[in-house]
């Protein structure tokens, strides 16, 4: 049970840059505790597997950092504004709704973009569109962005047929996963677009 707490102690210990030291220590240690016959297969095992199910994911991350990096320019860049980014700035400009109301509007019927991992989804692609709408890319207050993902991503926390709970849930009771999507998206698109007016509301 003290195996997630390793690492932690670690990190604490001798700061983040040992991160991977720390990540290993205590899969050392885990698997140290709990030997017994058949461990080393287990291990390997379950290393394939994590591998397997946080790929999608770190290569995700990496698609945002190498997304900001050629639209914002690499850090230190100081010869006058980085190209790619003088290009799209008066697209991001003219594209972005920056009045209250059509900020309401066209957030509210994107929203379901924030399902299956798409480009609103605070997990996926979320933080990288919203670096490049709000200012001094796009026209939006930082805060109206941070107001707008966490709107939008109530359908996505809620609704994703893709989140492992609604993939528990759906087993349990034996229906496809599809249908909780069918029967919470209402419900949730319209507590996102509340979110959205109270977020409109206040930042812009």
């Amino acid at each position: 049970m003290l195996t997630p707490i390793v690492p932690l102690v670690i990190v604490f210990a001798l700061g983040s840059k040992y991160f991977i030291f720390a990540f290993v220590a205590g899969l050392f240690y885990g698997f140290i505790t709990t030997f017994r016959k058949g461990s080393l297969n287990l291990l390997m095992q379950s290393i394939i597997e994590g591998g397997s199910s946080v790929i999608p994911a770190v290569a995700l991350m990496i698609g945002i950092g190498m997304l900001l990096n050629a639209i914002l320019g690499p850090s230190g860049w100081g010869h006058g504004e980085w190209k790619v980014y003088a290009q799209l700035k008066p697209l991001f400009k003219a594209i972005v709704p920056s009045s209250p109301v059509l900020y309401v509007a066209v957030f509210s019927l994107l929203s379901p973009l924030a399902l299956y991992r798409g480009p609103l989804n605070v997990w996926g692609l979320g933080y990288g569109i919203a670096t490049l709408i709000s200012s001094p890319v796009g026209t939006l207050p930082p805060a109206s962005v941070m107001g707008l993902l966490l709107s939008v991503g109530q359908i996505q926390g809620v609704c994703d047929p893709t989140n492992t709970h609604n993939v528990w849930i759906a087993n349990e009771l034996k229906i496809d996963v599809n249908q909780i999507l069918r029967k919470t998206f209402p419900y949730m698109w319209s507590l996102a677009t509340v979110g959205l007016i109270i977020s409109a509301m206040m930042f812009l």
